[in-house]
C-alpha cells in the first residue's frame, strides 16, 4: 500500500507534525491501517538548495517484522460492537461513547481506525431515524458532516478530520441546546 499526496506548504508541516506525533508513539497510519514499527529503522533525509530551487526527500525503511499468528486483536474498547443498540437511548449512549474515543485518538495524533468512524456513521444514521420533524434540518447537517469526515478519512488527512470533528460537536451541541 502506497500513499502519495500533493501539499501545499502549510498543510506539509501539518502533515509532517501528524507524522512527528506517530513516529514518537511507535505507531504510524497508511491507508487507514494502524501499524506498529519496529525500533529499528534505517532513515535517509536530503535537504538541499541550489539554482533558486529547494528540495527535501525523507525517507525511512522498517524491516519486516514476522506475523505472529495475524494482526493482533484490537484493544476492547476500539472493538466493534456486534449487535447494532435498539433504543434511541442505547444509540446515543454509544454514539457518545465512539465520538470519545474519536476525539481522544485524534488528540493524541492517531487516525483512529476504519471501523470505528464506521461505527459512528452507522449509528448517526440510525439515530436519525428518531429525529423528530423540527429536527431534519440540523440532523441532515449533523449527517453532511459525518459524510465529511468519513471523506476526509480516506484521505488520510488528520487535521481535517480533526476540524470535522469539531464541527460534528459544535452541531451536536446546538441542537442539544435548541431541541432538549
Amino acid at each position: 500500500m502506497e500513499e502519495k499526496r500533493h501539499l501545499g506548504l502549510q498543510e506539509l508541516a501539518d502533515f509532517l507534525e501528524g507524522l512527528a506525533r506517530q513516529l514518537k508513539k511507535g505507531r504510524l497510519t497508511v491507508g487507514g491501517r494502524g501499524l506498529s514499527l519496529p525500533a529499528g529503522v534505517e532513515a535517509k533525509v536530503e535537504l538541499w538548495a541550489g539554482d533558486g530551487r529547494l528540495g527535501l526527500k525523507l525517507k525511512a525503511r522498517w524491516p519486516k517484522v514476522p506475523a505472529a499468528g495475524g494482526p493482533p486483536a484490537p484493544p476492547p474498547d476500539l472493538a466493534p460492537r456486534p449487535e447494532a443498540p435498539r433504543s434511541f437511548r442505547d444509540i446515543k449512549k454509544r454514539l457518545a461513547q465512539v465520538f470519545g474515543l474519536l476525539k481522544k485518538m485524534t488528540a493524541q495524533g492517531e487516525m483512529p481506525p476504519p471501523h470505528l468512524v464506521a461505527e459512528f456513521l452507522t449509528l448517526s444514521r440510525e439515530s436519525a431515524r428518531f429525529a423528530e420533524p423540527a429536527w431534519a434540518a440540523p440532523m441532515q447537517e449533523f449527517l453532511d458532516h459525518g459524510a465529511n469526515l468519513e471523506r476526509v478519512h480516506a484521505q488520510g488527512h488528520l487535521e481535517l478530520f480533526a476540524h470535522e470533528l469539531r464541527d460534528l460537536e459544535a452541531r451536536m451541541r446546538t441542537c442539544h441546546e435548541e431541541y432538549a
